[in-house]
C-alpha cells in the first residue's frame, strides 16, 4: 500500500513567498509547526492508501481529466483557519488567481477517482495551501492578527502547466513527498 495525493505544484517562488509569511506567522502564533515550503502544495484530491495495482489506472484517469484542460494562471493570498477561529487548527492561504480552473479540476478528479473506486468527499472543495498546523490553543487575539496580515498577503503568479500524482511518506520529521506521474495541461 502507498499514500497518494493529486496535486498542483508551486513555483519556487512562490514557495519562498509563502516561507516569508510564515516566518511572520511565528512571531504571533509561536505553538504552530509549519509546512516545510517545499512541500506546500495545493491537493486536489486527496486519494490515501492505495493498492499499487491501482496506479495505472489512477494515470490513466490523470491523463483523461488533464485532456481536457489547458494551462492557466494561479496566484494565492488572503489566508484562513480550519475549522474555525474559536478551532483553529489549520492554517491556510487561499487563493486569488485562477480558483474558478482549480475546482473544475478538481471536481472532474473527484468524478475521475471515485469512478475508480475512492470516496466521494464530504465536504466541499475549498482550494488552499496548508501552511501551518496549531499544536495547542493559541494566545488570544493571535488568530485574529494572523487573519489580518493574511489579508495583504499576495504571491507573485506562476501559470499550472502540470498535474502531479505524489507518493506521501509519513516520517517523524514530516512528511515526504515523491512525485510519481506528471502529466502536462494540454
Amino acid at each position: 500500500m502507498i499514500r497518494l495525493f493529486i496535486a498542483l505544484e508551486l513555483s519556487k517562488r512562490q514557495k519562498k513567498e509563502i516561507g516569508e509569511f510564515q516566518e511572520k506567522v511565528k512571531e504571533h502564533l509561536h505553538n504552530v509547526r509549519c509546512v516545510k515550503p517545499d512541500n506546500i502544495h495545493l491537493t486536489l484530491k486527496f486519494l490515501g492508501e492505495t493498492e499499487e495495482d491501482k496506479v495505472e489506472p489512477i494515470k490513466e484517469a490523470i491523463d483523461q481529466v488533464c485532456s481536457g484542460f489547458k494551462p492557466f494562471l494561479t496566484r494565492y493570498g488572503g489566508a484562513g483557519v480550519f475549522p474555525s477561529e474559536q478551532k483553529a487548527r489549520v492554517l491556510w492561504v487561499g487563493i486569488k488567481e485562477g480558483e474558478e480552473s482549480v475546482c473544475k479540476l478538481a471536481e472532474k478528479f473527484e468524478e475521475a477517482m471515485t469512478s475508480l473506486g475512492y470516496k466521494k468527499e464530504k465536504r466541499s472543495f475549498h482550494p488552499h495551501l496548508t501552511i501551518g498546523r496549531i499544536r495547542k490553543s493559541p494566545p488570544e487575539n493571535s488568530i485574529q492578527i494572523f487573519l489580518t496580515e493574511g489579508k495583504s498577503f499576495i504571491s507573485s503568479d506562476v501559470i499550472i502547466k502540470k498535474v502531479i500524482l505524489f507518493e506521501s511518506n509519513l516520517t517523524r520529521s514530516g512528511a515526504i513527498y515523491k512525485s510519481l506521474y506528471e502529466k502536462e495541461l494540454l
